[in-house]
């Protein structure tokens, strides 16, 4: 309601169906009260108006934090009438509380050939016969079973060795194959929507890893890592999604481009 005089106001309940509204008062102030009975009768319902307002902010915000949580609340809204209050009710529905997985992976590093009894021997972070060992000059030997990736996939519990008292690996050494088969079955059990990959597949220094080694080894072991985990499905039937990134040993052998490293490869392998 817009008020073009200039004349003092005052709140009312002027019409019905309606809450406080706002009309004019004279200036021989017709109502029978003084500006001043006017004043004061606007600094009351001015009053009340901010505790209005600060009970629908509770309101609001309660509703939003009750919602977040998946809880059901009901809300009544009073709507002036006259001089009688009248309740109506507004229904907020019941606000289901769903879990959302996704999960985050990096550095894998997983080694085929993985052998506790060569801890740390040719290089830190390296627990493989020296012999199977690329950085500086290519590697003596290539590895077992080292011809494709589905064999390197097939024999891995056959050329690793990471002994009784840790399968899992020595702290501070590349992992053998064990933690990520045992990983791609835990992935299927926490039923992700989407893994983000952090790279890194690469075990370090996998013959192949040189510049000049013809050895393929280091290739075809990390496109092995990433054919196991490369998990399809949930154990709940629904579609895993994966964002593949590639990290620096990622790329082989050493100081080239990736476009003949490891990641074409890669790329090879997800897509079949």
């Amino acid at each position: 309601m817009k008020i073009n005089d200039t004349s003092p106001r005052s709140y009312q309940h002027s019409e019905p169906g309606y809450g406080l509204y706002v009309s004019t008062v004279d200036d021989q102030n017709q109502r029978n009260g003084s500006s001043c009975h006017a004043a004061k009768h606007t600094r009351i319902l001015t009053n009340l108006n901010i505790v209005a307002c600060i009970f629908l902010s509770i309101i609001v915000v309660t509703v939003v934090l009750s919602s977040s949580n998946g809880f059901n609340l009901k809300i009544t809204s009073f709507v002036g009438k006259k001089e009688e209050a009248v309740a109506s009710p507004i229904t907020i529905d019941e606000v289901e509380r769903k879990e959302r997985v996704f999960l985050h992976i990096s550095d894998t590093h997983a080694d085929p050939y993985y052998n506790y009894k060569y801890y740390w021997e040719s290089a830190s972070k390296i627990s493989r016969d020296p012999k199977l060992f690329s950085k500086a000059k290519p590697a003596k030997k290539c590895g077992d079973y080292s011809d494709s990736v589905q064999s390197i996939i097939d024999h891995w519990n056959i050329t690793s060795n990471p002994g009784k008292s840790c399968p899992c690996g020595h702290y501070g050494a590349n992992p053998p194959f064990s933690v990520i088969d045992a990983l791609s079955k835990e992935i299927e059990k926490q039923n992700p929507e989407f893994i983000v990959w952090g790279g890194d597949f690469t075990s370090h220094y996998e013959p192949g890893t040189a510049v000049g080694d013809s050895c393929r080894t280091a290739k075809l072991s990390a496109m092995a890592s990433v054919s196991i985990l490369n998990v399809k499905h949930g154990s709940n039937g629904n579609p895993i999604q994966h964002l593949w990134v590639f990290g620096n040993n990622d790329v082989l052998p050493k100081k080239t481009t990736i476009d003949t490293g490891l990641a074409g490869g890669i790329w090879t392998t997800l897509g079949s």
